[in-house]
């Protein structure tokens, strides 16, 4: 079985984590281009005290949740602006 790729960047608030994943893609012009998507979890442990993620949140998960996707987006936007750049 392959490997799965690990996030290109993390930035957590407590229990909660984004994760940021690069993908690249091509254009129909033949260009290739990456792009990025997020994945918020929450983390907890269970019964047994094993580390298991969660994609519901609590309601005091909310504002630690808007932060870390906050930082998230502001991350992807200044990779976005650094590729721009060396162009």
């Amino acid at each position: 079985m392959a490997e799965k790729n690990p996030p290109v960047h993390e930035v957590r608030a407590g229990s909660i984590k984004a994760a940021v994943w690069e993908n690249e893609n091509e254009g129909k012009d033949g260009k290739k281009y990456k792009n990025y998507s997020v994945t918020p979890t929450r983390g907890y442990k269970d019964k047994d005290g094993n580390w298991k993620e969660a994609k519901g949140y609590n309601t005091s998960d909310v504002p630690k949740l808007i932060s870390c996707m906050q930082r998230a987006y502001e991350w992807i936007i200044s990779q976005k602006s650094s590729a721009a750049e060396e162009q």
